[in-house]
């Protein structure tokens, strides 16, 4: 819209505009500055994640193994009731980074959501692996937070608080009903510099 069309608005009714807003972030060469490592995702793939969100939930998942180098690793955790292991973890190749995007596109979304099961699972997997000191390990849990098998609430903070050991653990909450202050609650806790909840 440009100032022009301003005049032409009657400001006391309501109006649906579209606004296109284009950004460009200076370019950095960030795989010769950054160090490697090692990711895993967790994905919930119960039925409330059926539709939207877990295609949302695949794109974003594929577009992460995109930006992944050789000497990276990656494994992918997935849970409905049960907790699947769709790849373990494993140094990045060309051929390593199609696979794992070719396990992603087939999940389906299924049951109930054991989000507890999910992430002791990855803990399991990324605190006993042995990597080089200076790699980053990140545990990177996808989900709408909707836990109904296991362990909920509160319980869910302190398992990562527990067991987060090598691994930094962050959140990322899929859908307008995802539950986004216990996300924010994990990931805060779930970083290795913090050792208590800040509320």
């Amino acid at each position: 819209m440009c100032s022009s069309d301003l005049n032409r608005y009657d400001f006391s009714k309501d109006h649906e505009t579209h606004l296109l807003v284009e950004l460009e972030a200076p370019k950095v060469e960030w795989d010769k500055e950054r160090v490697p490592i090692c990711i895993l995702p967790v994905l919930d793939v119960s039925g409330s994640m059926a539709g939207e969100k877990i295609e949302y939930l695949k794109k974003a998942c594929r577009k992460l193994f995109t930006h992944l180098s050789p000497g990276d690793f990656a494994g992918v955790v997935a849970y409905d009731t049960a907790v699947y292991e769709v790849a373990t973890i494993r140094e990045i190749t060309q051929y390593q980074k199609d696979d794992l995007k070719e396990k992603v596109s087939k999940l389906n979304a299924g049951s109930c959501t054991n989000l507890s099961g999910g992430l002791t699972k990855a803990f399991q997997w990324i605190n006993s692996i042995e990597l080089p000191s200076n790699m980053i390990l990140r545990v990177l849990l996808f989900t709408d937070g909707m836990a109904n098998v296991g362990i909920s609430g509160r319980a869910l903070i302190d398992l990562v608080k527990e067991n987060r050991n090598k691994a930094t653990v962050s959140a990322f909450g899929f859908g307008f009903d995802c539950q986004q202050k216990l996300l924010a609650d994990m990931a805060t806790v779930g970083d290795r510099k913090s050792t208590r909840l800040n509320s």
